[in-house]
C-alpha cells in the first residue's frame, strides 16, 4: 500500500514537472527562429511521450454521450445496445451537477473518452470541453475519437478551442482507426466510414499544420489476428500533411473477462488469474453520460445490467461516492468479492 502511494505520488509530480516543460518549450517555439525550431518541437515530442506514459490509473473518464456511430467488434457496445440501456447525450443539467463534483476532487487529469459512444455524438461536447478547461484544477485534458464525425463543422471548433487553451491543458488528441483498407476497417469497426475517417482525419491534420498548433494527435490502428501495420503506408494514407506531432501506434491485442465472448479473429491479453489486490484502475472515476457516476472507465468496466462498479449519481456528495468506492475495494482485498467485470479481466493492473 505505501510502495503504491509513493508511485503514484511519483507520478504525479514526474506529470507536473514535463507539463511545465511543455509549455515552457511551446512558449520558446512561438518565438524561435527556425533552425531553433526543430530540437524545441522534438524536444515537445518527448515530453508528449513521457506524459502519455504517466497517464496511470488515477483520473477522470468523461461520457457526453453513450451513443455511438460504430459498431466495433472489440467493444462491448452492441451488447449494451441488445440489452435496451438508454443511450444518451449528457444534458447541461447532469453536466452542471458533474462539474461541481469535479471541483470537490483531487484529480487533474480528464480524459474524454465514454466507455461507450463518442464525443462528437454529443452536439455541445466542444461547450463541455471548455468549461472543464476551465477549472483550476484539471490541468491536463485529453480525448478518443473514432473520427466518424470528425467533419468540417467539428474540425472547426476543435481549432477554435485549441487555439484558444493558451495555457495548452488539452494536449493530446486520439483517434481509433480500423486499419489502412476499407475490408478491414468494416470488419473492425462494422460500419463503412473508412473513406470519411481518412478524409477527416487528413482535413483536421491540415487545418493544424495551417495554424501552426502545436498538439499531440495518436492515431491508434485496431488490427484484426494475423494483420500487421504496414506503418509507412498508413502515414502516407492518413497524414498526408505530414503533421510533425502525429503518431502511429497499433493494438494487436485486446481485453476480455470470464463474461465475454472471444472471437476467432482478434487475439486476447493474457489474464491475470486470482488477483488478490483491487485493480488500480478502480481509482479512476467516469461521469457517464446518464448522471451515474462509476469506478473506472474502461471498455468492459460496464457491462448490460451489471452496476457492481456504480458509485453513485453526480447529485451524490464526493464522500459518499469514496465511501463507495472503499467498499468495492474492501470487498475484493478482504473477501474476495470481485466486481463483475473485473473476474478473469485481462487489463488488470
Amino acid at each position: 500500500m505505501i510502495k503504491k502511494f509513493f508511485s503514484i505520488k511519483i507520478k504525479r509530480y514526474l506529470s507536473i514537472f514535463f507539463l511545465w516543460l511543455r509549455k515552457t518549450l511551446i512558449s520558446v517555439d512561438s518565438i524561435s527562429i527556425n533552425p531553433i525550431k526543430k530540437p524545441v518541437r522534438k524536444a515537445i515530442k518527448i515530453t508528449d511521450y513521457f506524459l502519455t506514459k504517466l497517464f496511470g490509473s488515477n483520473f477522470i473518464e468523461f461520457e457526453v454521450s453513450s451513443a455511438c456511430n460504430a459498431r466495433c467488434i472489440f467493444c462491448l457496445y452492441p451488447e449494451i445496445v441488445k440489452s435496451g440501456k438508454r443511450l444518451k447525450n449528457m444534458d447541461t443539467e447532469t453536466f452542471e451537477k458533474a462539474l461541481e463534483n469535479i471541483k470537490q476532487t483531487h484529480y487533474s487529469l480528464l480524459s474524454f473518452t465514454p466507455t461507450t459512444g463518442d464525443i462528437f455524438m454529443n452536439k455541445d461536447w466542444f461547450i463541455y470541453v471548455d468549461k472543464i478547461r476551465a477549472l483550476k484544477n484539471i490541468k491536463q485534458i485529453f480525448f478518443y475519437s473514432n473520427a466518424i464525425l470528425l467533419n468540417e463543422e467539428n474540425q472547426d471548433k476543435l481549432i477554435e478551442i485549441l487555439k484558444k487553451d493558451k495555457t495548452h491543458k488539452i494536449f493530446a488528441l486520439l483517434f481509433s482507426v480500423g486499419g489502412t483498407d476499407r475490408e478491414t476497417y468494416n470488419t473492425m469497426f462494422g460500419v463503412d466510414k473508412y473513406d470519411v475517417v481518412k478524409e477527416n482525419i487528413n482535413n483536421f491534420l491540415k487545418k493544424l499544420q495551417a495554424e501552426d498548433i502545436i498538439v499531440k494527435v495518436g492515431l491508434e490502428f485496431r488490427l484484426p489476428k494475423d494483420t500487421k501495420l504496414d506503418f509507412n503506408k498508413a502515414k502516407l494514407l492518413f497524414n498526408q500533411t505530414d503533421y510533425e506531432f502525429c503518431s502511429i501506434d497499433v493494438l494487436y491485442k485486446y481485453m476480455y473477462n470470464n463474461h465475454i465472448a472471444k472471437l476467432n479473429n482478434l487475439d486476447y491479453m493474457v489474464e491475470v488469474k486470482n488477483p488478490k489486490r483491487a485493480c488500480s484502475y478502480l481509482h479512476k472515476t467516469r461521469y457517464a453520460a446518464d448522471g451515474g457516476v462509476w469506478a473506472d472507465g474502461c471498455m468492459i468496466s460496464e457491462m448490460p445490467n451489471d452496476y457492481s462498479l456504480k458509485l453513485g449519481e453526480v447529485s451524490d456528495s464526493i464522500e459518499l461516492i469514496e465511501k463507495n468506492r472503499k467498499k468495492i475495494i474492501t470487498d475484493w482485498e478482504q473477501e474476495n468479492k470481485i466486481p463483475k467485470p473485473c473476474q478473469g479481466c485481462s487489463f488488470y493492473r
